[in-house]
């Protein structure tokens, strides 16, 4: 990838949500212009009794399975409501860690969930969200964590989706993206190919995919009326609380950590306090004899 500082002024225009421009860069240098990210969300069949709500304790109490893939390998609902309840993902020498008590929290959340039916065992055989996706549309389930994007290209007419509720004061979203590059090694094609990326991100073009694609908005301006109120304020909501994911090498070395806490918790093998302890203790750097 070729940095595009210098070749554009696009990403200087006040019309960003601040994520987007994180997106766009690695150490502080632009590699490319954001036209899409994608965030997690609860969809619901409509026609049961089930409300949407602000909080996780309202959520379990609605006694309904709610569907997730426990065996994901990266672990990302796990990961969100850590860093959602303000946990850090490395220590004070940048290395990758964990703070057992935040991640506790979460497993609590598992494991009371876990004990009342809302996180039955059955969770542990999902590893991804097409799995969970395809459970829900064949109404094995009927409520369900899945992405942005799976509902808006698939919509359910008896369905509905509200906001991933944040185990901290703040909404929060974890949040991917998707970026317009340029790989040319010929600076003279280069040129016209940052053109081309400067017209597709442009808000009259990006409100259409924003809008069909059901992307979480990178432009303020790229969110349009006819899109529906609910829809409007769940895309801003998400755009607003967006948080990109952590780099890759972070990513490593927390998720199998997280997955397998996520699996101790939902299987009942471990209680929640000592499924975080030994999630941080094998991030641990090994003793010096």
């Amino acid at each position: 990838l070729f940095p595009l500082d210098g070749s554009t002024t696009a990403l200087q225009d006040s019309d960003w949500y601040d994520y987007a421009r994180q997106l766009a860069q690695i150490q502080n240098v632009s590699f490319g212009l954001p036209f899409g990210a994608d965030a997690l969300l609860i969809a619901v069949r409509s026609n049961k009794p089930i409300q949407p709500s602000n909080d996780w304790n309202s959520l379990l109490n609605q006694n309904q399975p709610l569907l997730f893939p426990a065996a994901d390998p990266q672990a990302l609902l796990t990961l969100q409501l850590y860093l959602s309840a303000g946990g850090s993902l490395t220590n004070e020498t940048g290395q990758p860690a964990l703070e057992p008590e935040i991640l506790s929290n979460v497993l609590t959340l598992y494991a009371n969930g876990a004990q009342q039916g809302i996180f039955p065992l059955s969770l542990a055989q999902y590893e991804d969200y097409q799995q969970t996706w395809q459970a829900y549309t064949e109404q094995r389930f009927d409520r369900l964590v899945t992405w942005n994007t799976f509902y808006m290209a698939n919509q359910q007419p008896d369905s509905n989706v509200f906001l991933l509720p944040s185990l901290g004061e703040q909404p929060f979203a974890l949040t991917t993206g998707w970026l317009w590059a340029v790989t040319d090694p010929l600076p003279e094609r280069r040129q016209t190919s940052i053109r081309l990326a400067e017209f597709l991100v442009e808000p009259g073009f990006l409100s259409s995919w924003t809008s069909s694609r059901g992307y979480v908005p990178v432009r303020p301006s790229s969110v349009q009326s006819e899109m529906g109120t609910n829809t409007i304020d769940i895309l801003e909501t998400l755009a607003r609380s967006a948080t990109i994911y952590p780099t890759q090498d972070i990513m490593s070395s927390i998720s199998p950590v997280l997955q397998e806490a996520t699996l101790s918790v939902i299987r009942l093998q471990y209680n929640p306090e000592q499924a975080a302890k030994n999630a941080a203790d094998k991030l641990q750097p090994p003793a010096v004899q």
